[in-house]
C-alpha cells in the first residue's frame, strides 16, 4: 500500500442529527446535506422522486432501467447533488427499516463520458453525472469556485437503480434526488465534467469479495484532461477500509469508510426485524457472520476530498479498494455468490481548464469482466451473432441508446420505462 499524501481538506459526512460530538473520528463535521443553496443567490434546490419501487420481501429490484427520467434544470449548471430513499409519506427509508439505496447511477444520453466514451470506438458510452450507495453522499462542485455540470435543453437524463428489502413484507420505495443549480447565464460559472475511476474500467464495477486482508486496483488511466479537482468522493462495499484514489504514485484522496455511525445505518435484530440471508451474527466489530441475533453496523459515511490541487494533461490516476472482513464483515450475497461482491470506484469532479472533447482512445482496450457468451439483443442490428455478454451498465446505456433492451443485454435487470418521475419541490 502506497503512504497517503497530505490532503488538504477532508470533510467526513455525518448527521447533524443522532450523532454525538464524542462519536466523531477526529477531524469530522457533520453530514453536508442539500437543504439550502451554498452561499451564490443564483442557487436554487430542486427534489426530484422518482417511483414508486415495489421491492419484495427479503429481496431485491435489481438493475432497474429508466431511460428518462425529470430534468431539475435546462440550460444551467448543477453545482450539486445527493440521493436518498423514502417511503410515500416522506420519511427516510433506510436499513433501520430494512430499506437500501443499494445502488443508484445517474446517465446523461447528451453528453459523452469522459473515460468510457473515449475508449469506444463508436463513442456510445454517455456521461455518468452521479452515482451513490447506501451513504448517500453529497457531492458539491462549487465549494472552491463557480463551477458546475452543465445541462443542456437537448440533454436526456436516465437511471438505473438496484434497491434492496430485508424485511419480511414488500416496500413501495421512491427515490429522491436533491440537486442545486444555477442559471448557465449565472456570471463567472464554468464547465465540470465527472472522471468515473472503477477497479473494473468500463465494466460491471463487481469484484469477487475474499477474505482477510485484501485489495483491488484499477488499471492506470492517463489524463488527456486538466483542471481543478473539485470533489472527490470513494466508494466500497461493507468489508473497505478505505477507497483512495492515487494520482502519479501517490495518493491524493484517502477515502476512509466509516460504520454505524448513525442509527438509520445499523440494521435492527432479529428480534426487532426479520433475517434475511445477508443479516448475520456479529463480530466483535458490531458486525455479522452468521444468523442474526443482534444489530449489524453497515457503512454509513464516507471521506470526500476537497481543495487537492489541481490534475494535468498527462497525470496518472489509478482508484484502489482496501478491505479487511476481520474488522469489518462483509454482506452474504445473493444467488450465486457466496459474499456480496465488492467494489472500488473513485468520483472525481473536475473543473475543466478548456471544454471536453471525447475523441476516441484505440490504444487501451476495454476490459470487459464478464465473458459469457451470449447474443447481441434484437434492435442493434444484427440479432443472433455471437458476442460477449454486455455489463449492466453498459447494458443500460445501449437501452438508453434504443440499441436494444432484450435479456441478453438486460442480465436480470427490469426495463422501467414508464417509472414516475417528478418535481415535489424547488426553492
Amino acid at each position: 500500500m502506497i503512504a497517503p499524501s497530505i490532503i488538504a481538506l477532508v470533510a467526513i459526512q455525518l448527521l447533524s442529527h443522532g450523532v454525538k460530538a464524542a462519536d466523531l473520528p477526529p477531524g469530522a463535521v457533520s453530514r453536508m446535506t442539500l437543504k439550502s443553496p451554498l452561499s451564490d443567490p443564483a442557487a436554487k434546490i430542486v427534489k426530484i422522486k422518482h417511483g414508486p419501487y415495489t421491492v419484495p420481501a427479503n429481496g431485491m429490484v435489481n438493475n432497474a432501467m429508466t431511460p428518462k427520467v425529470a430534468l431539475p434544470c435546462t440550460d444551467c449548471y448543477i453545482t450539486a447533488m445527493q440521493a436518498g430513499l423514502e417511503y410515500a409519506d416522506g420519511t427516510e427509508a433506510n436499513i433501520d427499516t430494512g430499506a437500501w439505496l443499494h445502488h443508484m447511477v445517474l446517465y446523461n444520453t447528451g453528453q459523452k463520458d469522459a473515460i468510457c466514451a473515449r475508449k469506444s470506438a463508436l463513442k456510445l458510452w454517455p456521461q455518468r453525472i452521479f452515482s451513490s450507495g447506501n451513504e448517500r453522499t453529497l457531492a458539491r462542485l462549487n465549494a472552491n469556485g463557480n463551477w458546475g455540470l452543465p445541462v443542456l435543453g437537448t440533454d436526456t437524463f436516465g437511471l438505473l437503480t438496484e434497491l434492496m428489502n430485508e424485511a419480511a413484507e414488500p416496500k413501495s420505495l421512491y427515490l429522491t434526488m436533491l440537486y442545486e443549480y444555477v442559471p448557465a447565464s449565472t456570471a463567472g460559472y464554468k464547465a465540470a465534467t465527472i472522471i468515473e475511476m472503477d477497479a473494473t474500467e468500463c465494466g460491471d464495477s463487481e469484484l469477487p469479495a475474499k477474505e482477510g486482508v485484501y485489495e483491488y486496483h484499477s488499471a492506470e488511466w492517463v489524463s488527456p484532461y486538466s483542471g481543478e479537482i473539485l470533489w472527490v468522493i470513494g466508494h466500497g462495499h461493507d468489508g473497505a477500509t478505505d477507497v483512495n484514489m492515487l494520482k502519479n504514485g501517490k495518493v491524493a484522496c484517502n477515502s476512509v469508510q466509516y460504520y454505524g455511525l448513525e442509527p438509520a445505518f445499523v440494521a435492527p435484530g432479529a428480534g426487532e426485524m426479520p433475517s434475511v440471508d445477508n443479516v448475520h451474527q456479529l463480530n466483535d466489530s458490531g458486525h455479522a457472520h452468521g444468523g442474526a441475533s443482534t444489530s449489524m453496523k453497515h457503512i454509513s459515511n464516507t471521506a470526500v476530498c476537497t481543495n487537492i490541487g489541481r490534475l494535468e494533461k498527462g497525470d496518472k490516476l489509478v482508484v484502489e479498494g482496501l478491505y479487511n472482513s476481520t474488522k469489518y464483515a462483509q454482506m452474504a450475497g445473493h444467488g450465486e455468490h457466496a459474499l456480496e461482491p465488492q467494489m472500488a470506484i473513485s468520483f472525481l469532479y473536475l473543473g475543466l481548464d478548456q471544454g471536453l472533447s471525447i475523441t476516441p482512445d484505440t490504444t487501451t482496450p476495454v476490459r470487459m469482466p464478464v465473458e459469457i457468451q451470449g447474443n447481441i439483443p434484437t434492435g442493434f442490428g444484427c440479432p443472433g451473432l455471437p458476442v460477449y455478454l454486455i455489463p449492466n451498465q453498459l447494458s443500460a446505456m445501449m437501452a438508453f441508446l434504443g440499441l436494444g433492451t432484450g435479456s441478453a443485454c438486460m442480465q436480470g435487470g427490469v426495463n422501467m420505462p414508464n417509472l414516475g418521475s417528478q418535481i415535489v419541490s424547488q426553492t
